[in-house]
């Protein structure tokens, strides 16, 4: 074998030897490394420049060097220890006073000076109880063509049915806020002597619920299509296959959010296909932030949307290049790191739209540029092998950087996409604990009860209260247009206060 070929194969093994290095520590890092990526830049060239310069009196003074001959012995300031502060427990929590006498004492013949006041927090078990209706009947003795005259017993979430608004949200509840699959539900019922439930009848409760609340979900995703800017992501959910028994298939919910309006919601899909992303878009024709997936492309050509994209896929690509640990001076993430100081001021300072965009234009858009001169550079200049991740996160934010910058020309979009992100955490962590949906239909339940229930919890709303509170509307009322008022995110000022959590 020749020279030449030698030093061909050895490059060639070289590279294999990186590729496998590079897969190795992706397992590794599944497995055993923090989720976290965190950059501090060593460089102060690339750190964030001082916005609010400082005043003369505000300025470090120097430090003057003194000699060991010249120190006059000093006594050290004692440290005061700080002060815990307890909680304070809400003031509209009940209190049940109870008073202490000393042992062995008649109080009646001593002075009270004063007294201490101690709280303690203390709980009852949740107590159920049973609602009877009583309807007396009533005859007209001089008019027998009036018939038995009688009060109609109130609507209810399930006509016939023997349970009250108040327990079907405190399953709804359990089941979708704090994850708690059906069967523990039910131990639960147990444990507070009601034996005769089982299961399955808590199953087709939860189903009825979805079923009420699909009206109240439908006008939900309608008033986040009205919206000109949203963000769109999707997870995975384990579905039962009535096809193959104790089969299963991969499904996916697909989250719609809103910054604008702080609310969201899931439509079930069993595929991840490029028309699955339109079925819940439908004809939506205003900005959406999304990731690199080609589905979006497909969709922005079939709807016509406006596609922004997220700044943190693009940094984390480059994190991860680096095994989690890049160089202290890296380019693209101090950089990166700059931007985001400049969001954090924005959200410290409460701007406005327009306060926002004049702040990203004055400050963003000059290190954006940076950063596009950097990526060229990196294309142009240095040879980068194609299957590197160093090479595919450059790529990465040169095929999407139009999408990267647009939030630097819009004060309505953030940087990110991290707030659909987060939205979906509750479906990750219920999916550990209740494993899969019985179907396609259970699976688009749980779509409709993650949504109301989601935009509770990101509007600080009591859950339960407002569950069993649009319950009783929903029983009562025709769901129409108007019933929009009744969302969480849309509430009045009197009912807000209600609901709110204080």
């Amino acid at each position: 074998m020749t020279k030449e070929a030698l030093l061909a194969e050895n490059q060639e093994l070289k590279r294999e030897l990186l590729l496998a290095q590079q897969k190795l520590y992706k397992l590794q890092k599944m497995q055993f490394a923090k989720r976290q990526e965190r950059f501090l830049s060593a460089d102060p060239k690339l750190q964030p420049p001082t916005l609010f310069p400082l005043k003369e009196d505000e300025l470090p003074k120097p430090v003057v060097a003194v000699k060991k001959s010249e120190k006059t012995p000093e006594k050290k300031p004692q440290r005061s220890r700080p002060v815990r502060k307890r909680g304070q427990l809400p003031k509209n929590l009940k209190r049940i006073e109870k008073v202490l006498l000393p042992d062995g004492v008649d109080v009646k013949e001593l002075v009270c000076i004063g007294e201490d006041k101690t709280e303690i927090l203390a709980m009852k078990p949740a107590e159920f109880y049973v609602i009877v209706y009583k309807r007396p009947k009533f005859a007209d003795p001089t008019d027998q063509s009036k018939g038995v005259i009688q009060a109609p017993i109130p609507p209810r979430t399930i006509e016939r049915g023997m349970f009250d608004e108040s327990f079907l949200a405190d399953l709804t509840v359990d089941k979708i806020q704090f994850h708690t699959p059906i069967y523990r539900y039910c131990r639960k019922l147990k444990q507070a002597g009601i034996s005769w439930m089982r299961d399955s009848h808590l199953r087709k409760l939860f189903a009825k619920v979805a079923g009420a609340l699909m009206p109240m979900y439908h006008l939900l995703i309608k008033d986040l299509l009205a919206q000109p800017y949203m963000q769109m992501d999707e997870t995975t959910i384990k579905v039962l296959s009535k096809l193959k028994i104790n089969s299963s298939h991969r499904g996916y919910m697909w989250a719609l959010c809103s910054p604008m309006i702080n609310a969201y919601a899931f439509h079930y899909d069993p595929g991840r296909s490029g028309d699955a992303a339109c079925q819940i878009t439908e004809k939506y024709n205003g900005i959406l932030q999304v990731d690199g997936y080609s589905a979006y492309q497909y969709l922005q050509r079939k709807t016509g949307a406006t596609l922004a994209h997220c700044m943190a896929h693009a940094r984390r690509n480059f994190f991860d290049a680096y095994k989690g640990k890049p160089p202290d001076n890296h380019y693209f993430l101090a950089k990166c790191q700059l931007l985001y100081e400049f969001e954090a001021i924005a959200r410290e300072k409460r701007m406005t739209t327009g306060q926002r965009l004049q702040l990203r234009q004055t400050l963003a858009l000059p290190i954006l540029e940076q950063i596009k001169e950097w990526l060229d550079e990196q294309i142009l200049v240095k040879p980068l092998l194609p299957s590197l991740d160093q090479t595919k996160a450059i790529r990465y934010a040169l095929n999407h950087w139009e999408g990267l910058c647009m939030y630097a020309h819009d004060g309505r979009i953030e940087i990110d996409n991290n707030l659909v992100e987060n939205s979906i955490r509750p479906i990750a962590l219920g999916r550990k604990n209740y494993l899969f949906a019985g179907s396609n239909e259970a699976a688009q339940n749980l779509a409709c009860l993650y949504s109301i229930v989601g935009t509770c919890d990101r509007n600080k709303i009591n859950t339960k209260a407002y569950l069993e509170w649009l319950l009783h509307m929903v029983a009562n009322n025709k769901v129409k247009d108007h019933a929009i008022e009744w969302l969480p995110h849309r509430l009045n000022k009197q009912l807000r206060q209600r609901f709110l959590l204080k």
